[in-house]
């Protein structure tokens, strides 16, 4: 097995916010880790996300909370906006 980075897990929970919550304009820039836990072989990952609006996308903070397996495939996902721009 393959040792999993920081970098492919951060990259991989930019894509479940950009999926789950359609901010196409989401970088890893806009997503900050705050807590990182590795338990039963389980990411447990929490942090918070900015993503500013543009023509073609709206822009939206929040909280998240995202679970995923060795394989990085999504087990749970808690994704909370603070601040939702219309």
């Amino acid at each position: 097995m393959e040792k999993v980075g920081v970098n492919q897990i951060k990259e991989r929970v930019v894509d479940v916010i950009r999926e789950l919550r359609g901010l196409t304009l989401l970088t890893k820039n806009d997503v900050h880790i705050e807590r990182f836990i590795r338990k039963n072989g389980e990411y447990e990952i929490t942090g918070v996300y900015e993503c500013g609006g543009g023509l073609l996308s709206r822009g939206e903070s929040g909280k998240f909370l995202i679970v995923l397996n060795r394989e990085l495939e999504l087990i749970k996902a808690d994704i909370t906006p603070t601040v939702e721009e219309l």
